[in-house]
Parts: C-alpha cells; structure tokens; sequence
C-alpha cells in the first residue's frame, strides 16, 4: 500500500464481531458491531466509498446496502500476538482507505491505530464507554497494554454522550456524536406482557440481578435473550423462577418482535456507553428499567424511563408498578419513539459521522495534519457547530500528501461556537463538563475563526 498512491476507499471500519448482521437469521451482535454496522451503511448512503473489515463466516456477501465486507484471515486456534498482528493488517491493507475507523478498547486499537499512522492514514477511535477513555475496564492484560499505547494514534476520538466528555475531560480530538438507531416503526397495539433484558454473559452485565428480579415479582413475565440456560448455573443462577425465560442469541427480526412486546428494557450493568438496548427499545415504544445506567440523565430528562440509582429493591419496586400500569396510556411510550426520530435518526447521526470524516478528505487539505489546529469538526447540520478551528496556516502547508501524526486540536484551546444539545455542543445543564472544555456557549452564534491557543 503507497502512501503516493490514492486510496481505494474513503472509510473503512474495522469491527470484525459485526459479520452476522450482514446474514440473515444469524444472532444478534453487540451493540457496539451493531453501531459500526449502521454508521457504514449511512456513510455510503451519503456518497461515501465504504468498507466494513469482518470476520469470516458462512453466507457473508460481497456488499450489503452499498458497503462493501472484507474479511480478514481465520483466527488461529490459539490466540497468538504475532498471528492476530498478521491478519489484521493485511485486513486493513485490502481495506486501503483514507480514514480508519474501530471501536471497542482493545489490542485492534493499537493495531488499526499504529497501521493507520504508518501509512499516512487517519484513524478514528470510536468510544463505546467512559471507560475505554479512563482506561478503567474490563480488559485482560495484553488488550489493556494494547488499548493504553493504542488510543493516543486517534486523530478523533467520538464519544457517545456528555458524559463521556466530561470524563475524558483533557484528551485530545474529542467529538460528540450520538448513537444511531434505525428509523422507528409504529407502536404495536399488542399486549406488553414481559420485561426484556438482552445482553452476554459479561460480569459487568450482572445478568443474575434480572433472575433476582424475576424472583422478586412472580406476578409479571421476564424473558432474558443472549444466554444459555446452562449459564445460569455456571453464573451462580441455579433454579431459575418459573416467570423467566432464557433464549440463547437471537436474530434482529425476531429480536424486534420481543421489542414490541416489551413493558421495559431492562438493563442491570454496572456501566455502560449508551444501551443500544434502550435505543431499540424505545424505538418499539418499550420504556427502560435501568439499575445503575442513565445516560446524560435522559431517562428522567425526556420521561423515557427509570434508574433504581443501585438498588435492586428499587428496581423491583418500579417493576411491579411498570408491570400494574402496563394497560394504562401510550403516551410515554409514544414519546419515546419521538425522542429516538429526534436524536437518534439515521440521517442526521450519519450527517455528523460524514462532518468529520470530511475534514481528512478535504481535497485542499490533502490528509496531511501539519497543524492540529487545522483539523475541526463542522456539523453540516444548519451551521451548527462542535467546534470549528480553523487554521491560519497557508494553503502552501495544507497541500502534503498523508495525515502527519499530530491530534485534533487540545478540547481546551476550542472555543465553543452554539450551544445546541441536539448538535454536539456542551449545554448549559453540563457545567463540570464546560469549564473543562471550552467557554460556555451562548445559543446563535455564526461559526468563528479559530486563533490559536490561549497563552
């Protein structure tokens, strides 16, 4: 792969657990392959050359909606460093694009990362929780060392939520871009007669607090999908209640039908990014339950659903009222489906994702990053912004041909243009999180030059 020669694609995501959203009838992914899976389809839908890098399965196409599937090589039996080194960069070789996109905190981040800078290249790390940010998750020693070395090579980082920029405070490149959601349907005028929970066998999932929930109101209906009955007691579940029903992994459409039947999403981790659980539900018109989980605090903001704040009493307690009130009237639920068309649409998430991919493949600025401070982030969205630096460099110093290995410019030399929640900027609600990246804003501002960092 030259770095003389033009690239064959604008973008390629590398999220290689997403494969079986491109076959029908095959189980249901993550969320974080899911979000890959919906960012690519609406980046090519907006004109952009496309590739999403995959893991080889059965019945994988060529192309699906207009992005094309690469796979990388079959994992070795044993997971060995040099093997995974191996085949992922030749992934990315074949993928031969512009921008580099990968999401989940791991030992790809440093690989997608290091191979990205090395070809002049830009890359792009995707959030899927504060935590991927402070470094404080889940992740066995190797993916941790990887993740650590790995994150500084992002050129952008995309958090989901203001939470996550608070959290992040002072790194580099930060951009705020909400999850997506496929466009909402009409709410089923059938009977909401369970409580769904739908996640993996992860210990920071704490699937055993929903069979303790089960437990705690006989009187309502549970169905828990991601899991294997035989999990139940390897997890310390044994005898799980009558009123609960374990599915393995489903497949989107039929996971969709369980959507619609749903009082509530049930979420009972100890920490998320933003539940494509919840996002999916609300898009059937099902309210969340949440034990610790509320992003940006939108449950009780937009009246979408409850957090127990920890307690799995509390929890119980809402669900029986939620269980009590399932006949009552659809206005919650209606709004919820409102609330995802408003903030979470398709389009408008893939508009923001196509605003910054734009800033490295503007034909003046030719991908070189001389100066971070030429690289903003400037929402095609009604002229509202993140933020918009712009450099005073010539046009003689944007002319080079690859990404240089500078960041985004620092989030605390940015001045705030709009204040805007629907459009990627801090709102006044968030002050933790203004006064640690930028002025506060004030609403109707025109976009402004950028004259460097304050001394």
């Amino acid at each position: 792969m030259s770095r003389s020669r033009a690239p064959t694609r604008d973008v390629a995501i590398y999220a290689p657990q997403g494969s079986a959203l491109y076959v029908e009838d095959s189980p249901a992914v993550g969320g974080a392959e899911r979000q890959m899976a919906l960012v690519a389809r609406g980046l090519a839908q907006a004109g952009l050359r496309v590739c999403h890098v995959l893991s080889p399965i059965p019945g994988l196409p060529a192309s699906f909606d207009g992005v094309e599937l690469i796979t990388e090589h079959p994992r070795a039996p044993r997971r060995l460093p040099g093997s995974m080194i191996g085949r992922v960069t030749e992934a990315l070789a074949k993928a031969d694009a512009r921008v580099y996109i990968q999401r989940s905190a791991g030992l790809a981040t440093l690989l997608v990362g290091g191979f990205a800078r090395l070809h002049g290249r830009a890359f792009i790390y995707s959030a899927s929780s504060a935590f991927d940010l402070t470094h404080a998750g889940p992740l066995d020693p190797l993916e941790g060392i990887g993740f650590r070395i790995g994150l500084p090579l992002a050129h952008a980082v995309v958090v989901q939520t203001y939470d996550q920029l608070a959290t992040a405070q002072r790194r580099r490149g930060l951009v705020q871009i909400p999850s997506i959601c496929e466009p909402p349907g009409p709410i089923s005028r059938g009977e909401r007669d369970i409580f769904l929970w739908v996640g993996r066998p992860a210990r920071y999932k704490n699937p055993g607090v929903f069979v303790e929930l089960a437990r705690a109101v006989p009187e309502a209906r549970f169905v828990m999908v991601g899991l294997q009955t035989s999990a139940l007691s390897t997890d310390g579940m044994k005898n799980p209640p009558a009123n609960l029903d374990v599915r393995p992994p489903l497949a989107q459409l039929h996971l969709a039908k369980l959507y619609t039947r749903a009082i509530a999403v049930v979420n009972t981790s100890d920490f998320e990014g933003f539940p494509n659980t919840f996002l999916e539900g609300w898009a059937h018109g099902a309210l969340a339950l949440s034990l610790n989980v509320d992003p940006d605090g939108v449950l009780r903001k937009h009246r979408l659903g409850i957090c127990a704040a920890g307690s799995l009493e509390t929890l119980a307690g809402l669900a029986r009222e939620l269980w009590r009130d399932r006949h009552e009237d659809q206005t919650l639920r209606r709004q919820a489906v409102r609330y995802v068309a408003d903030h979470h649409a398709a389009e408008a998430v893939a508009n923001r994702w196509c605003a910054l991919i734009q800033r490295f493949l503007a034909p003046d600025q030719r991908y070189r990053l001389r100066d971070p401070r030429m690289l903003g982030v400037r929402s095609s969205l009604e002229n509202k912004l993140v933020h918009s630096p712009i450099s005073h460099k010539s046009r003689e110093d944007e002319s080079a041909s690859s990404v240089k290995g500078e960041d985004i410019v620092g989030t605390s030399d940015v001045e705030w243009i709009a204040a805007d929640p629907i459009h990627n900027v801090i709102p006044a609600a968030h002050p933790a999180s203004a006064s640690v990246i930028g002025p506060k804003p004030e609403v109707g501002l025109r976009p402004t030059r950028y004259h460097g960092p304050k001394r």
